[in-house]
């Protein structure tokens, strides 16, 4: 305990996945606290390859900092939320993220597929000349922009659309759990339904090797999505899992786990770490099965 700090590095962040990957990290967890309520700030900042360079990020200095919230848009670009219409909606509900006008670093086409381009990023809001970052956002009450996800990691259950982002911040924040990646699976009643599979830090692999205490884990995640979001979020089924299907960079292939849930083909696999995370996904699910 020294310098002030109450807990150490290794108190919060388990030791075996101490490798300098990509992972995204809830605002509840306690390094982002820490961090963000002191003199050395960790900032949520949006960007994409396509943009260049930062579109969205905290003035940190001259305002406080909201964990979770990449809160304006950097001078030069200019951003909006929006409906399916392409028309603004008020703060505080969900919507697309668009660019509504040119900026500096942008993208400017696809090498030899200009089609490509224009049906990549401009043509859901054609009308309007937005480029489309397929991304969901909202604004807050004092007009800060929270990232939600993308477009496409959005569940329909029951005729409620869910986000997957969401129900992961809720199953990531809890105690035991490492890391997760929820998808959506189609349902013949309910036209589909919210699967997670999870990772359990390594001080809590003890739970799995029991059945009763897996159990138990899995339905206070439930109990959790059910209380914090709605009854409607909560998992079907969960599945504990080694680890994720995951780019070099760290990025999650949800479509990967997805294909494994429909028994669909794969398709290609060239970008994963570690392919042999398929059959060691597959193996898991035989032997452990649902809960």
């Amino acid at each position: 305990m020294e310098d002030g700090r109450d807990f150490w590095w290794h108190d919060v962040v388990d030791p075996q996945s101490a490798t300098h990957r990509y992972r995204p990290m809830p605002a509840e967890h306690p390094l982002f606290l820490l961090y963000t309520s002191g003199t050395t700030p960790v900032v949520d900042t949006w960007s994409q390859t396509e943009t260049g360079s930062h579109a969205i990020r905290p003035l940190w200095r001259y305002k406080p900092l909201k964990a979770g919230s990449a809160q304006q848009p950097v001078d030069g670009i200019a951003v909006a939320i929006v409906d399916e219409q392409g028309e603004e909606v008020p703060n505080g509900e969900e919507g697309f993220l668009v660019i509504t006008h040119p900026w500096p670093s942008m993208l400017r086409g696809v090498w030899g597929d200009e089609g490509r381009f224009y049906r990549a990023y401009f043509k859901q809001f054609a009308n309007k000349g937005y480029y489309a970052t397929g991304d969901r956002a909202k604004r807050d009450e004092d007009g800060d922009i929270w990232i939600l996800g993308r477009a496409d990691d959005v569940i329909n259950v029951a005729g409620h659309r869910l986000s997957t982002a969401g129900i992961e911040s809720v199953i990531g924040s809890a105690y035991d759990v490492a890391e997760t990646a929820v998808i959506g699976v189609p349902n013949e009643s309910k036209g589909e339904v919210v699967v997670a599979y999870v990772v359990v830090r390594g001080r809590s692999n003890h739970l799995l090797e029991g059945r009763e205490d897996a159990e138990k884990l899995a339905a206070d995640l439930k109990d959790s999505v059910s209380q914090q979001i709605s009854p409607i979020a909560k998992p079907a089924r969960i599945y504990f899992v080694g680890d994720l299907p995951r780019t070099r960079s760290g990025k999650i292939m949800r479509r990967v786990v997805r294909a494994l849930e429909t028994d669909k083909p794969l398709g290609g696999l060239s970008t994963l770490v570690d392919p042999g995370i398929v059959d060691r996904i597959r193996d898991e699910r035989a032997n452990r099965g649902a809960f």
